[in-house]
């Protein structure tokens, strides 16, 4: 089958603005279908760095096929692509820096570790911050450190947030009694026959 045996391909060319030199291509192997939206327009695209599409609206955190951004707050242009469709969380992206040279390096930690994009940059402290369905009624909120220094990422804070409990499920396992399931709102949900 070579070297890509599924069926989602996408190469991508980086070309200099000014020189229209090209600098790097990219063949990204999914390992599973992207949807039939991903990469069929060149406008789900995103970036922070010109500014263009930057308020277009995040369905499912699906922030765009390609986005454009200083991921590690160098000042460079860096980019993410889309990888996988995801699941309830939202798609997966890879993400390349642009190194001294002005070539581009697949970051493994921000596309192995973070996968998510980012809801918040905060350039001053230099993390990242991905928020991602975690159940039915809470959202994992993810923060990332960019270590200047070392040059390295870490995850720096990890966090359930929003709604409350929603309901306690108490189900009595005795021959031909009725259970209840009541929520801490006292609100009584259908009767379910329980047996043991």
């Amino acid at each position: 089958m070579g070297q890509f045996p599924d069926s989602c391909i996408v190469s991508v060319t980086i070309e200099n603005k000014t020189t229209k030199n090209q600098i790097n291509t990219f063949l990204i192997s999914t390992d599973y279908l992207l949807d039939d939206s991903s990469f069929v327009c060149c406008d789900n695209v995103r970036s922070y760095t010109t500014g263009k599409n930057k308020n277009m609206q995040v369905a499912d955190n699906d922030y765009g096929d390609i986005i454009v951004a200083d991921f590690n707050f160098d000042n460079k242009e860096d980019f993410a692509l889309k990888r996988e469709q995801g699941g309830n969380g939202g798609p997966l992206y890879n993400y390349y820096i642009q190194t001294p040279n002005a070539t581009f390096a697949l970051d493994s930690f921000l596309s192995g570790t973070m996968t998510f994009f980012p809801k918040y940059f905060n350039k001053k402290k230099k993390t990242l911050t991905t928020l991602v369905h975690a159940n039915a009624y809470q959202l994992c909120k993810t923060i990332y450190k960019f270590d200047m220094l070392t040059n390295k990422w870490n995850e720096i804070g990890h966090s359930l947030i929003g709604g409350k409990k929603r309901f306690v499920l108490v189900i009595l396992s005795l021959p031909d009694i009725q259970s209840v399931i009541k929520t801490d709102h006292n609100i009584i949900l259908p009767k379910i026959w329980a047996t043991s």
